[in-house]
């Protein structure tokens, strides 16, 4: 793969609550950066945290999976058959990437590339 296959770059969006409350999103943070240097457009607005989840943090392997289940909603005009780059800023388990790439691929996602910034050993 190449950075030119890739039409867009997404973070792993927070839920509005949880965004309320940080401030911030770490992995929009990251996924500007990132665009701004790939020289894509950083979008923002079309994936979505539709459940409040709680932290993965206080999760083990098999409770993180169900709790990010169908945790994200994507709007298909937005990344049907697009190429996405999509950014999080720490990979445990991989639930959480999982649950998003999957609403991606609903949406239509032709191919959903996985970038983080740190990798956990669980």
């Amino acid at each position: 793969m190449q950075r030119e296959d890739l039409e867009m770059v997404v973070p792993v969006p927070l839920h509005p609550l949880r965004l309320l409350w940080r401030g911030y999103n770490q992995a929009a943070l990251l996924a500007g950066m990132l665009a701004k240097k790939l020289h894509r457009p950083f979008v923002t607005n079309a994936l979505h945290r539709s459940k409040m989840t709680r932290p993965q943090t206080q999760l083990n392997q098999k409770a993180r999976l169900t709790n990010v289940q169908d945790a994200f909603v994507a709007k298909k005009a937005t990344f049907a058959d697009r190429s996405i780059l999509l950014v999080d800023d720490v990979f445990t388990t991989g639930s959480t990437v999982w649950a998003a790439t999957r609403a991606l691929k609903d949406a239509g996602a032709r191919r959903v590339v996985v970038c983080c910034l740190a990798r956990v050993d669980y």
